[in-house]
């Protein structure tokens, strides 16, 4: 669910970064996928602490 709701406001957030330039919505898209790592990287964390 979470990652839903991180897709979507990705989704929208490129929408209206797209505006400003190329570039700016290349950026989106490179902190998007840092993003993901690090909630991943979060959500590994959680598993291993709670077994």
């Amino acid at each position: 669910m979470s990652m839903l709701v991180t897709n979507i406001y990705n989704m929208a957030d490129t929408y209206f970064v797209s505006t400003v330039g190329t570039s700016a919505t290349g950026a989106v898209g490179i902190v998007f996928g840092l993003m993901a790592i690090l909630q991943a990287f979060g959500f590994c964390l959680c598993v291993i602490k709670k077994q």
